[in-house]
């Protein structure tokens, strides 16, 4: 094929920073944890191969990757023992409305009117800001 030597120099790149050294092992490293292995461990082989990380800044570089591909994939991530979660989890329940979420405003702003004093002008059930407002006045 007329690929693969484009193929080969593309996957014979390697990450120039930290970071993205960092970020291309994240999958193993990400298995390593869920295995059991502890930070400390891996810090020391990742130090051992030159990365030369405190593991202060390997936790925070491993958090920053984690935030950037939860919001690139938009999922959680991985439960991993001794981790905290990073971000939302999702429950499978459906966060329940609140009060003024339920209330339905069919205010249309008429010529000249702006949308607040036409939600001014329609009452609603549950709450009136005319009714309020007559009554501080009153």
């Amino acid at each position: 094929m007329a690929d693969d030597p484009i193929k080969s120099a593309l996957l014979s790149l390697t990450a120039k920073t930290t970071t993205g050294q960092l970020r291309e092992m994240l999958p193993l490293i990400e298995q390593k944890l869920a295995a059991g292995v502890k930070h400390e461990e891996i810090l020391e082989v990742l130090n051992a191969h030159g990365l030369n990380l405190t593991l202060g800044s390997y936790k925070t570089m491993l958090y920053r990757i984690r935030q950037r591909s939860q919001k690139a994939t938009g999922t959680a991530q991985l439960d991993i023992p001794g981790e905290r979660p990073t971000g939302p989890v999702k429950t499978g329940k459906e966060p329940e409305a609140s009060p003024a979420a339920s209330m339905s405003v069919e205010a249309k702003p008429s010529a000249g009117k702006t949308r607040t004093q036409a939600v001014l002008e329609n009452e609603t059930p549950a709450f009136s800001f005319k009714q309020m407002q007559q009554k501080s006045k009153g």
